[in-house]
């Protein structure tokens, strides 16, 4: 595998776990801002909303599609003894996969630690009777919508790895 090759597949698994954290950790906490006080949002609160929600896909996009020009604009290829990497049974759709795998594993093993304890602190709630809030309930769904989508990952990393490193053997 080239250097360049290698680098670009990198950053393509970056741009995917930063888009995964930015949409399911980044965004809903604007959400809850916005959701607790919108009588007193304000127009900076505003912009500051639509500006991360328009800025999380487009730096996506920029780090999934244009990874080789990156690669090649901070010369990341340079200053190697050689030119390519000896990854003697690792090719592109290997390493994509990895990576697709390890951040599957570690969305479910950072969220789903907090959905089992929210999820039985709203068991123990409703027996109670105590009333739990909106910021609990909002917790409560982020934390498994994280655990969800690390499954996902998980269960699916051969077909994202494909779609990640297609451009890189091709």
């Amino acid at each position: 595998m080239k250097i360049k090759d290698f680098f670009t597949l990198i950053i393509k698994l970056f741009g995917l776990y930063w888009l995964i954290a930015a949409l399911l950790s980044g965004l809903p906490n604007q959400v809850l801002f916005v959701l607790q006080s919108p009588i007193a949002f304000s127009t900076s609160q505003f912009m500051l909303f639509i500006g991360a929600l328009l800025l999380t896909p487009l730096l996506f996009v920029a780090l999934l599609f244009f990874a080789p020009h990156l690669t090649k604009r901070l010369l990341l290829d340079r200053h190697f003894e050689g030119d390519t990497i000896d990854l003697k049974r690792f090719d592109g759709f290997s390493i994509a996969k990895v990576g697709v795998f390890i951040i599957g594993g570690l969305l479910v093993l950072t969220h789903l630690p907090h959905l089992i304890s929210d999820t039985l602190y709203a068991f123990k709630a409703s027996q109670l009777g105590i009333e739990r809030n909106i910021r609990d309930d909002f917790y409560w769904v982020v934390s498994g919508s994280n655990s969800l989508v690390g499954v996902l990952l998980v269960v699916n990393y051969a077909r994202i790895g494909v779609f990640l490193g297609k451009r890189i053997e091709g």
